[in-house]
């Protein structure tokens, strides 16, 4: 039998057609604060010119993919198989695997498996099957601890936050299985070095990488497609038997990255070295302004900055955005809080991303220094030449990176934050 992975539509067609049963129960200037866009302070150039910090991270397998849930009857039938009219393969290669450091789980999660997906995907993907759903009832925001799994002929260990199974009722090898957690670097390429060990493949083009395997049929003629996918420390692993799809795993990773972003916005995001709520450094520009389309609004960027190089997002109420990029892929990102909005207030917290212990726009000097032992201070954009007061920058080191937030130009509350390569920000007024 081909052990080979699937390489398009061809292929899954004509395993589907010719198996046609069911298979065993297989699972990252502080400008001049003026509105005028201008103020992005950054020296583009300069920060430009320096390396992008990379670590992508890791994911975690989900075992057995070649069972499904377990039948209700214990006396041996012929499972009836699913009729697909469009068939392809899950494997595919997704939006691109960030080179920055592993990052801590995202503070939210998805919590119900009917809600990955859109109304019509649901229809186009899973039509009437019903799902079965592991854990029933998570929180979106307690990640699970990480736990040994027993995997192939290994075992990693790898946090699972859901576990979602379509079958039909009595089917034994007909079936699609998604399921998502995280993971850290090592776990992730362990996992990737399982499925290579058994005829498995990783494919990479452009930073994007995917990981396919075919489980030949065992009881029953018709192999499991499993197809892996990893970006900063989330995972989600998928099989299918029998039930062929077109777009399920990016339509996966749509439903798992709204899900970090929060229905809340903004406010629900983490500010860590490996990223800003779903900007991920080393991810393509374009794919982080994907990612916060309907949130902000992109702003002009006028001489002598440059476009290419900046993108400004803004949104009445929040803070300004600002993202650069080197070579498309996002380097950096500052926060911050315009002044013609008034004295910044700790409620500005609830509106504005934080770090995962709380801090942000709106905390003070004597909060972080509370929070972090190991602050840091780095510099000031002050006029007078002061140091440690107004326009002064304190930092933290983090998942390769620098977070600094800086002070306001009273020096009573973080007014910026920014998130780089460099501890403060160089100064360039547009």
């Amino acid at each position: 039998m081909n052990t080979e992975p699937p390489t398009g539509d061809d292929l899954q067609q004509m395993l589907v057609a010719m198996k046609r049963n069911v298979l065993e129960h297989a699972d990252e200037r502080r400008p001049s604060r003026r509105r005028h866009r201008p103020g992005i302070i950054v020296a583009a150039v300069a920060l430009l010119a320096l390396g992008t910090a990379s670590g992508a991270v890791a994911l975690a397998v989900v075992p057995q993919h070649q069972t499904a849930a377990p039948s209700a009857s214990a006396a041996p039938r012929t499972p009836t198989p699913t009729v697909t009219s469009s068939s392809a393969p899950v494997v595919e290669t997704p939006a691109p695997r960030s080179s920055a450091p592993s990052a801590t789980a995202a503070v939210r999660y998805p919590t119900d498996c009917r809600a990955l997906y859109t109304a019509a995907d649901r229809d186009r993907f899973f039509s009437t099957t019903p799902v079965t759903q592991r854990p029933e009832h998570p929180d979106g925001t307690t990640t699970p601890a990480p736990a040994p799994v027993r995997y192939l002929n290994d075992t990693w260990t790898a946090s699972t936050w859901l576990d979602c199974q379509w079958g039909p009722p009595g089917a034994d090898a007909t079936g699609i299985r998604v399921a998502i957690g995280s993971a850290s670097d090592d776990q992730i390429s362990h996992r990737r070095d399982l499925l290579r060990a058994e005829s498995g493949t990783c494919r990479t083009e452009d930073l994007r990488e995917v990981c396919t395997r075919v489980i030949p049929g065992g009881l029953y003629p018709v192999d499991t497609t499993e197809t892996f996918w990893a970006q900063d420390g989330r995972w989600i692993d998928i099989s299918q038997s029998n039930m062929p799809t077109s777009g399920l795993l990016q339509a996966t990773i749509d439903g798992l990255r709204a899900s970090a972003s929060g229905a809340d916005g903004p406010g629900t995001w983490q500010i860590t070295g490996a990223a800003v709520g779903p900007i991920t450094f080393g991810r393509p520009l374009s794919a982080a302004l994907g990612d916060v389309q309907g949130l902000y609004d992109q702003e002009p960027i006028g001489d002598p900055c440059r476009p290419q190089d900046i993108t400004s997002l803004q949104r009445a109420g929040l803070s300004e955005l600002t993202v650069l990029n080197r070579g498309g892929a996002v380097v950096a990102v500052l926060l911050q809080r315009p002044a013609e909005t008034g004295s910044v207030t700790a409620a500005d917290l609830d509106q504005n991303p934080r770090t995962p212990e709380g801090t942000g726009i709106g905390s003070t000097l004597a909060e972080l220094r509370q929070t972090y032992p190991d602050l840091t201070l780095s510099g000031s954009h002050a006029m007078d030449g002061s140091t440690a007061g107004p326009s002064s920058y304190w930092t933290i080191a983090r998942n390769g990176r620098y977070i600094s937030f800086g002070l306001d130009d009273t020096g009573a509350r973080v007014a910026q934050v920014w998130v780089a390569e460099t501890k403060v920000p160089e100064v360039e007024l547009c």
